[in-house]
């Protein structure tokens, strides 16, 4: 599975208030606009839509399972992008605000329509009040191999290149993981909330090695099965085995809670979960390219809107 990361920049035309975790204020109202640039129907419902399986919007915010996939009944279905932003809070005009943009496998190709969206979410207005915002530029982000960004969209322009984007695989990320030195501790920062959850009820407290490793597969993994090829040839059992021996061996977390609004069920939603730093020791190696791959596409619930974004630092 490939993957591509985008940092978009916007300039602030009034002022904006976005909302603590500014991810899912940059989600708000984005489907909506993506829906009116989309959709030759005009269907009220998209679920017996002729075109559904070619539409960008189905594609991105209405992605299907197929019976292929081997989902659990009630699953969340993951989406094919993930927003990752810094704290939000008050922008005044004139100030700049930047935030990131993943997106997995086979949707990179509607990059241009989430580009467009974007661009219209300025003009109509993003956050409590509406505050308007230019899209000043949109860059490729190259993660593992030191390359500085590569502009792709420019405001002035007014021009997409996406041809130029930096793309990360999973065998490039084993690439990077082979020529790093065996870490035997490393830190995972948990920037936002992790929604975690184990044995069926969410999980309040400091997850073990394993605990987290399956939480980067399971999201891995799922990806894989909806937006590539296929679910990975991975030995799952083999490598949570090893998991169980890597040590939890320090911890500084806090829950939080944060509250959204969904604008399609027009109620209340709840993103709550735990924050901090994590240490762990113990052979790190063989999880490396899941883990880095991880930083980028989010774990737990929610991570479209940046919940469960996690940084690593390998200890020295």
């Amino acid at each position: 599975m490939e993957i591509r990361l985008f940092e978009f920049d916007l300039l602030a035309l009034s002022t904006l208030h976005l909302s603590e975790f500014s991810a899912p204020s940059l989600r708000g109202g984005l489907g909506s606009i993506l829906r009116e640039l989309t959709c030759v129907t005009r269907l009220s419902d998209c679920t017996d839509c002729p075109v559904r399986k070619e539409c960008p919007f189905t594609s991105l915010f209405n992605s299907q399972v197929d019976e292929d996939a081997h989902f659990h009944k009630g699953a969340q279905v993951p989406r094919p992008f993930v927003l990752s932003a810094p704290i939000g809070g008050r922008l005044s005009h004139g100030e700049h605000f930047k935030f990131r943009l993943t997106m997995v496998g086979e949707a990179v190709e509607y990059l241009p329509y989430m580009v467009l969206a974007y661009r219209q979410l300025g003009m109509q207005g993003l956050g409590k009040g509406r505050g308007k915002y230019k899209l000043v530029s949109v860059s490729s982000l190259d993660p593992i191999g030191g390359h500085l960004p590569k502009r792709i969209f420019d405001h002035d322009e007014d021009v997409l290149y996406p041809s130029r984007c930096y793309e990360v695989s999973f065998d490039s990320v084993c690439d990077w993981a082979a020529r790093t030195n065996a870490p035997h501790r490393l830190e995972v920062h948990l920037a936002t909330p992790a929604h975690l959850v184990s044995g069926g009820s969410r999980l309040r407290e400091a997850p073990q090695f394993e605990q987290l490793m399956r939480a980067v597969l399971r999201r891995y993994s799922d990806l894989c099965a909806l937006y590539s090829t296929g679910r990975p040839n991975l030995n799952y059992s083999e490598l949570l085995e090893e998991a169980r021996h890597v040590t939890l061996e320090s911890y500084q977390l806090r829950e939080m809670s944060a509250r959204g609004f969904s604008s399609r069920r027009q109620q209340p939603t709840p993103r709550d979960g735990i924050s901090g730093t994590l240490t762990y020791s113990g052979n790190l190696k063989p999880f490396l390219p899941h883990l880095m791959l991880g930083q980028w596409l989010h774990i737990g619930k929610q991570a479209t809107f940046g919940m469960g974004r996690y940084d690593l630092q390998i200890v020295a």
